[in-house]
């Protein structure tokens, strides 16, 4: 009997070597957004940090430059949320190229199941023959 073979084994691995692919690169959009996010923290934690004690007596100078980090601090937080919105979109976008690929691989590999499967119970159908062949003589 001749081994089974399936004929679609090379755009299996195709398939799963894609999937792997995007599957990193969901892994790295994940990455991304959560830095994003600590970083969007980071920055929420330091304009508390900079707001001035009403009990504590400051000076015009200190006072100004408060400000001005202030407003950086604004403008840093306002493009670390568009940044973490992109970030969620393109997680979104990879996740949905994952499942994409996820499904096209098993696709393939369910048919070479089922192929498997065929192959079998043909090998036990020729095993029944050659029994009642041999029974026979």
């Amino acid at each position: 009997m001749k081994k089974f073979s399936f004929r679609l084994q090379r755009v299996l691995e195709y398939r799963k070597l894609i999937k792997q692919e995007k599957l990193r690169v969901l892994l790295i959009c994940n990455m991304d957004l959560s830095q994003a996010r600590g970083r969007l923290d980071q920055l929420m934690q330091a304009e508390r940090d900079n707001l001035i004690d009403a009990q504590r007596p400051t000076d015009a100078g200190l006072f100004h430059l408060a400000g001005l980090y202030a407003v950086r601090l604004k403008l840093e937080i306002d493009a670390q949320r568009i940044r973490i919105l992109d970030c969620e979109q393109a997680v979104e976008k990879a996740l949905a190229e994952y499942v994409e690929a996820a499904k096209e691989a098993e696709a393939i590999i369910k048919l070479k199941e089922r192929r498997l499967t065929e192959y079998r119970e043909y090998l036990d159908k020729e095993d029944l023959k050659f029994i009642d062949e041999i029974n026979t003589q």
